[in-house]
């Protein structure tokens, strides 16, 4: 990678090189090496790496869904994480930017998100990606373990 020149990659495969890079550039995620692993190995699973020279600047992590109902997948984009360093210099919108031509790879019907309207940052760039609220009556629930 040239150190100017920021590129977006998906990792496909875990060596120690990569490992050391996603805990060296991201060490506020709680890394799972094993965990890690088999999310790059499963077939539904995604993992973008932004990076700039020899650093990781941004990850986006999604899931590739299957229907039993539709023909065609759709892609859960789970998370954005860009470095407060690299923030505002569209690293984000060129992750969106991977993950929809992985999209019209696979020829996914469409990719979704879900955001807290106060996060405003990732309003703005989702908004900016020409995503759009397409409910206004959805709450989130969870099941604990």
């Amino acid at each position: 990678m040239g150190n100017d020149e920021v590129k977006i990659r998906k990792i496909s495969s875990l060596d120690d090189e990569i490992f050391s890079l996603l805990t060296r550039s991201f060490p506020e995620v709680s890394w799972n090496r094993d965990n890690l692993a088999q999310f790059i190995n499963s077939d539904s699973a995604i993992l973008l790496l932004a990076g700039k020279g020899n650093e990781g600047c941004g990850l986006l992590r999604a899931h590739i869904l299957y229907r039993y109902d539709k023909k065609n997948p759709e892609i859960f984009l789970h998370e954005i994480d860009v470095n407060a360093d690299y923030q505002r210099q569209g690293i984000g919108s060129a992750l969106i930017e991977r993950l929809k031509e992985i999209a019209k790879e696979i020829n996914a019907s469409e990719i979704w998100v879900i955001a807290n309207r106060s996060n405003q940052g990732a309003m703005h760039l989702y908004a900016k990606a020409n995503m759009r609220e397409t409910h206004d009556d959805d709450v989130v629930l969870q099941f604990d373990f």
